[in-house]
């Protein structure tokens, strides 16, 4: 559980486990999205970033943005079925260290706030790629999605690998999820 906890704590802390002391005025998402992309977990946070051919133009190499995936059938999180997942969430997190009546409030917010991110999402069978994958700029996301600086959190994120400029396409799969992104954000508490 050390190594476990030591990564907790260089990715900015987990407020579950630190209590009183974790300040959410300390927090940045995209700083937060980046170390833990530089400790090397790539695990599923808001959205996911991928590099590659543009499947519309095989000539052009571009970012991809996709929506949050839980790694769960989405009918599983919006059924009854979340019960257990939600007393797995609480078992962990008191297994870390985490006070139970604690780990049971900020568990059930995890979870109402994975619920939120799955129903944003569009239903993979409904979707058709050619209608639904949006060629933006980075500019384009900036105005549309201001809730992270884009072009700071990429020039972050590809640092010195790359030069990103405003005008870089990046593909988006389901932008209206990234709208709702926004919106969900700015009503969850950063806890």
């Amino acid at each position: 559980l050390g190594d476990a906890l030591n990564i907790f704590k260089k990715a900015g802390g987990w407020p579950v486990l630190e209590g009183k002391k974790w300040k959410a005025k300390n927090f940045q998402l995209a700083d937060t999205m980046i170390r833990i992309q530089n400790l090397g977990l790539t695990g599923n946070n808001f959205f996911k970033i991928s590099e590659g051919i543009d499947f519309t133009n095989p000539t052009q190499y571009i970012i991809g943005l996709d929506p949050y995936a839980s790694g769960f059938p989405r009918e599983f999180l919006l059924n009854i079925r979340n019960e257990a997942y939600y007393n797995r969430m609480v078992d962990v997190v008191v297994m870390f260290g985490a006070k139970r009546k604690s780990a049971e409030r900020e568990m059930k917010d995890v979870l109402n706030l994975e619920i939120r991110l799955i129903k944003a999402k569009m239903d993979v069978d409904k979707i058709d790629p050619y209608k639904n994958y949006k060629l933006l700029t980075i500019k384009d996301i900036q105005q549309r999605c201001p809730y992270l600086k884009w072009m700071d959190f990429f020039k972050k994120l590809y640092k010195p690998d790359c030069q990103i400029y405003k005008d870089d396409p990046v593909l988006v799969e389901d932008s209206r999820y990234f709208d709702e992104l926004g919106k969900i954000l700015r009503n969850t508490d950063k806890r």
